[in-house]
């Protein structure tokens, strides 16, 4: 097909053409050495990085040239993902299977916006959710929000499984290693072994406990959560252990039941796909290891 054909061809045929273009490429260049790459083009480090906001993304490490760049950027143009894009970000419907906007970009935003719409309420909603998480995280580190006996928190323990226990883990392993004020440590296995080696070291007097669970009937979660709170009662008392637990729970009748205060507790909004994120109210043990940043 001549240039002159291919030009005037319009979605999916054109999106085909590229495609073909691409997997003609990428077999005559799969057993290129990268290094290569770098000897014919003294300036590809430079050139095949981008840096935002104070992240550095280096893609010039792969098997890439400025070819196969021009047509990924060709590519996306013509299947519009820069509109898609927008569209996730404004709200829209993308998740077809649900029927359910994709929206937990809206968990990134930390601002309270005022309501305006369905989408503004949702924004709105979320904005005073992490408001809140975020305010309590800030007390928990500056001693304001203390223990029973008046002082600071020395250790948190998040106690919590799968979403509501991996991102938090992980981020504060990443970022908040060394730093931590207090520290934060994450049981998430229902092994006694495991709950007795995060349990051991720790001053119960010292400790707050954040059990994170949607439904808060999640069996392994509320089992390590039942033995957190008796190691509680045990030193001091049950009366006072309530001011050592936190919830992340959308079931505000469980998590009282429980024994944990409405003022404790923390939910994370049903609109947003992906509420389990690390970004939202379940990252709270993570935003009490690393504090806010301006």
């Amino acid at each position: 097909m001549k240039g002159s054909q291919q030009a005037k061809l319009k979605g999916p045929d054109r999106v085909d053409l590229i495609w073909r273009r691409l997997e003609r490429h990428s077999r005559k260049v799969e057993n290129r050495r990268i290094s290569s790459l770098f000897d014919d083009d003294a300036g590809r480090a430079e050139r095949f990085a981008a840096e935002h906001d104070g992240l550095y993304f280096d893609y010039s490490k792969t098997n890439i040239d400025e070819r196969t760049l021009d047509w990924l950027i060709e590519l996306a143009t013509v299947a519009r993902v820069p509109r898609q894009r927008d569209r996730i970000f404004e709200g829209h419907c993308h998740n077809q299977t649900e029927q359910r906007a994709v929206r937990h970009t809206f968990l990134r935003d930390h601002a309270v916006l005022s309501s305006e719409n369905e989408v503004g309420d949702v924004r709105h909603r979320v904005g005073q959710q992490l408001g809140r998480a975020l305010n309590f995280a800030a007390k928990v580190r500056s001693g304001d929000f203390a223990s029973s006996s008046g002082r600071e928190f020395s250790d948190v323990v998040n106690i919590g499984i799968g979403g509501s226990d991996l991102g938090p883990a992980m981020c504060t392993a990443a970022v908040a290693s060394g730093t931590q004020n207090p520290r934060v440590h994450f049981m998430s296995n229902v092994d006694g072994a495991h709950v007795a080696d995060v349990l051991r070291p720790l001053n119960p007097e010292r400790t707050l406990v954040i059990v994170c669970s949607k439904t808060f009937s999640t069996r392994e979660t509320m089992t390590n959560a039942a033995t957190a709170r008796a190691w509680l009662n045990a030193t001091v008392g049950e009366s006072a252990s309530a001011s050592h637990m936190v919830a992340v729970s959308n079931s505000i009748g469980r998590t009282s039941e429980f024994g944990v205060p409405a003022s404790q507790t923390f939910a994370f909004d049903e609109a947003i796909g992906g509420r389990f994120s690390v970004w939202g109210p379940v990252g709270l043990s993570f935003m009490i290891a690393a504090g806010r940043r301006k």
